[in-house]
């Protein structure tokens, strides 16, 4: 579905009633190409969009986990839309083709929400678990990690917002139903929200 007014209204786009993504990235050099994953039913599986979502196509995917609830977030390279990453149970996947085949990047880590950067190109911003633990800032799209000075313990990021103009403004919400905002590229954190409630 798509709204056109902020979400005020929403209006049926492709697949109507016939999918529910569980995850879904927009990639962010070039939001005409999209991902979702549906992970139950007959049309379960990982489709593309290359028209802002009027049109979609089911890829054969081979090496992602045959339980698809097991991917928690998935990233493409805003650089490169067809490399993506997928944090999944057994760790992070890769695919260099648009999903079709897939391989294991790092079985000692994953990570739970991811988003990538307009500008400058093939930097993306995740939520790592495992070996390494945090918010994490990339620009070589996953090799190497630096930390955004957010470890938020038994909770996790299940959804990372970027400022589209201001460098350094990140919002993170999180498993627990938290809001937190950094202003200084991880300096300093703010809780915007706690338990779903704003915070003064």
């Amino acid at each position: 579905v798509i709204s056109k007014d902020q979400g005020a209204t929403w209006e049926p786009l492709a697949l109507h009633g016939q999918v529910d993504f569980h995850v879904f990235e927009v990639n962010a050099g070039n939001s005409s190409v999209l991902y979702g994953i549906n992970s139950h039913g007959a049309n379960a599986g990982l489709y593309q969009s290359v028209d802002g979502g009027s049109k979609w196509d089911k890829i054969k995917a081979k090496g992602l986990p045959e339980d698809l609830m097991t991917v928690f977030s998935l990233i493409s390279d805003p650089e490169n839309p067809q490399s993506l990453l997928a944090g999944t149970q057994v760790g992070i996947l890769e695919s260099a083709d648009g999903g079709k085949t897939w391989t294991l990047k790092s079985n000692s880590q994953t990570f739970t929400s991811a988003k990538g950067i307009k500008e400058p190109s093939g930097k993306i911003v995740t939520y790592v678990i495992g070996e390494n633990e945090g918010l994490m800032f990339s620009n070589d799209f996953g090799d190497t990690w630096t930390s955004l000075n957010l470890q938020l313990g038994e909770d996790v990021a299940t959804h990372i917002a970027i400022h589209p103009q201001q460098e350094g403004i990140y919002a993170v919400g999180t498993s627990k139903e938290h809001v937190l905002q950094t202003t200084d590229n991880g300096q300093t954190w703010k809780t915007l929200a706690e338990s779903g409630k704003p915070q003064k």
